[in-house]
Order: C-alpha cells, then structure tokens, then sequence
C-alpha cells in the first residue's frame, strides 16, 4: 500500500491541476488498495482450494 500511496502522490502535483489527472490519481490509489486487499485475501483463497482437492 506504501508504494501505492507514493506513486499517487508524487505524480500529481509536479504536473499541475488538471482534473483527468487528478482522477487518474485516484483511479490509481483505489485499484492499488483493491489489488493489495485481494493479495491479502489470497492465501486464505488458496488455503480453501488446498482443502477442497
């Protein structure tokens, strides 16, 4: 999440105001915390698959 958070907010600002990129930025951060919510999720995923075989 770290990561995710420093590419959000480093890119912005030095580019100036223009909303697309401020959505992007967004966009960015909120796909960055899905991806690391589901990476925390996945060995509980596979842990369940290990049992179902």
């Amino acid at each position: 999440a770290m990561s995710c958070d420093q590419a959000s907010n480093s890119g912005v600002p030095g580019i100036g105001p223009f909303p697309y990129q401020v959505m992007l930025a967004r966009n960015h951060a909120k796909i960055c915390r899905v991806l690391t919510s589901r990476l925390q999720n996945f060995p509980d995923a596979v842990e369940e698959a290990s049992w179902l075989h």
